[in-house]
């Protein structure tokens, strides 16, 4: 028998600031967050980029300081995340169910420290290896301290499929909802600014407008995490949306066709708006939260987030969100 879905709590933390209402508040105030400066080195000499960082990150106060010292921005952000989520979706302790799992999405993981950890060995031989940089720059361990710290007794994944990152998340969590594994799972979506995305963006040649309607390039890089908790319906008294379905097609699904209005998540490449003029019709109200966080390829991630807090508030009574993808579209239905 099929089970009914919803997304039961969140979390979030990007250049708005740490935390949901940090979030509405720019939202709603159309506040910009402030663009930082970071300073990279090219053959061209030393050039400041632009980009939207996330502030200092405040984890919670339980997690020992050698642990906290040693972790990576990226896991700071999603433990961050992951927290809120939980005290969001549950408000009495204890904070998490038996039957959760945990699926945490990134396009790229925590790269500078693993670059850092390469760096060493390479340079100055084996024994140089750093037993922490290890552990950070293994991808799956940012799954294996929150399964720990949280106390997750279900599966937990780590999923890095770049732009399919928060389908293939989502994905994961219907299905062991739909299997009967677990009733709830925690899915972070995240991604930190590293030197590789500096350098990138560096000779990208970028106005760094987030402008989507164009066909320039309008990237600037950007930062955060996104964590839902997906829910069995049943086994939840609070939902902001339910799922209704996931599904891949060879063509656009229904909704997008009728909608009233589409909220973009764009990485500001090149003729990016041709390409939405052809998937989306010139016709169409188009929206974009790009402003708030950035150029990042888990940024469909953000749109989610959107849409979720739309439909509790009423605004919209359904979404969809979508990614076109190796001649596939790849769909989450939103209720």
């Amino acid at each position: 028998m099929k089970k009914n879905l919803c997304i039961s709590g969140l979390g979030q933390i990007s250049a708005t600031g740490q935390g949901i209402k940090n979030l509405q508040k720019h939202l709603e105030g159309n506040f910009l967050p402030e663009v930082n400066f970071k300073k990279i080195k090219t053959v061209a000499g030393e050039q400041q980029v632009p980009g939207l960082l996330t502030p200092e990150v405040t984890i919670p106060s339980f997690i020992p300081d050698a642990v906290a010292r040693r972790m990576s921005r990226l896991s700071r952000m999603c433990f961050a995340a992951v927290d809120e989520a939980l005290t969001d979706c549950f408000s009495e302790a204890p904070r998490t169910a038996e039957r959760m799992g945990l699926v945490v999405g990134s396009a790229y993981g925590s790269l500078d420290l693993a670059n850092s950890f390469g760096e060493r060995v390479q340079l100055d031989g084996i024994g140089a290896a750093s037993p922490s940089l290890f552990a950070s720059s293994v991808q799956n361990s940012i799954a294996s301290h929150l399964s720990i710290t949280f106390n997750i007794q279900g599966p937990a994944s780590t999923i890095m499929t770049v732009e399919q990152t928060t389908m293939a998340a989502f994905r994961q969590a219907y299905d062991w909802i739909q299997e009967d594994i677990v009733d709830h799972v925690i899915v972070v979506i995240g991604d930190e600014i590293s030197e590789y995305h500096s350098y990138f963006m560096a000779h990208a040649e970028s106005d760094g407008s987030l402008n989507f309607k164009s066909d320039i390039c309008t990237a600037m890089m950007g930062e955060g995490a996104v964590c839902f908790i997906i829910s069995n319906l049943a086994c939840t008294a609070k939902s902001y949306a339910e799922i209704t379905d996931i599904r891949l097609a060879d063509e656009m699904g229904e909704i997008p066709a009728r909608a009233s209005k589409n909220l973009i998540a764009s990485y500001g490449q090149k003729n990016q708006y041709s390409q939405y003029q052809k998937y989306l019709g010139l016709e169409l109200k188009l929206e974009s939260h790009l402003r708030l966080y950035g150029s990042v390829l888990m940024g469909g991630a953000f749109e989610v987030l959107f849409a979720a807090l739309l439909m509790k508030t009423d605004q919209v009574d359904r979404a969809c969100y979508q990614l076109t993808s190796h001649g596939l579209m790849q769909s989450i239905y939103l209720k």
